[in-house]
């Protein structure tokens, strides 16, 4: 999920939140943002970098039960890029480093600027087996994901509360 311009996050314990740009250039923005809130952006790039390269793992056995995995009660990321792509991820529970997931890509690529060619040509090569993930449970690294599943406090600049 290259490029991405908004990502909506809703944690399997509870808890929701979304990050948006307006450009690639512009600053990421949270939703909802309260009184004495601010976003720390680092850690908005961070859970949104994190979709560029997602590491399968494996893929899981036919027919494994969703209790098994986690995905009876999963997280679900959103993810839209400014490619014209939309990735939805449904996490489970952790089998050792890697959650159960599954992943749908929807939409239609059409990318735009000064990169759009190269870029076409990119989504182009990976987008048929992006595709073809869909109605698999797969298994994906932890790692790509300890950013994104983070809950909405822990997005928030920390307030500096003055003791030593």
């Amino acid at each position: 999920a290259g490029k991405v311009r908004g990502m909506e996050v809703d944690l399997a314990g509870g808890g929701k939140w979304r990050v948006a740009r307006a450009s690639i250039e512009g600053d990421w923005k949270l939703t909802p943002l309260y009184a004495g809130e601010k976003l720390d952006v680092v850690r908005a790039n961070s859970a949104t970098y994190s979709l560029n390269r997602i590491e399968i793992a494996d893929v899981a056995a036919p027919g494994v039960r969703p209790d098994v995995t986690g995905l009876d009660r999963p997280a679900t990321v959103v993810a839209s890029t400014f490619d014209g792509l939309t990735y939805t991820f449904k996490l489970g529970k952790l089998r050792g480093d890697d959650y159960f997931a599954t992943l749908w890509v929807s939409g239609e690529p059409r990318p735009a600027g000064p990169d759009a060619g190269e870029r076409a040509k990119s989504i182009a090569a990976r987008l048929p087996g992006e595709r073809a993930l869909a109605g698999h449970i797969l298994l994906v690294a932890r790692s790509k994901f300890e950013d994104v599943l983070k809950k909405r406090a822990e997005l928030l600049e920390r307030k500096d509360t003055g003791k030593k």
